[in-house]
């Protein structure tokens, strides 16, 4: 059995984060081409798609409260919170999948 002391459990880190990173980076990116982005840019399918899924498994969207995805924190905010939701990075990046290839 390897110790966690080495470089092993260093590369692990690496990896859990890149994973993390990937999947933050990747929810932005699909908020941004769902929603037009801050720049009013156009729209892209996938994007669109998988906004329309946070906007229907939002609490505050059900109650007519609809986010401004034109700020980047309010972005930031909802990637973090799908992933949180999800459970970890790794199961955040398999919904996204799942969503915009349906």
């Amino acid at each position: 059995m390897e110790s966690m002391d080495g470089n092993n459990g260093e590369n692990k880190i690496e990896k859990a984060t890149c994973i993390d990173t990937l999947a933050y980076e990747s929810i932005i990116e699909l908020i941004v081409k769902g929603s037009c982005g801050k720049d009013n840019s156009e729209i892209h399918e996938d994007g669109l798609r998988f906004v329309r899924f946070l906007l229907a498994n939002s609490k505050a969207a059900m109650s007519g409260f609809l986010p401004n995805f034109k700020d980047m924190k309010v972005v930031e905010a909802h990637a973090r919170n799908f992933i949180k939701q999800c459970g970890n990075s790794k199961l955040a990046l398999n919904t996204l999948k799942e969503v915009t290839q349906s």
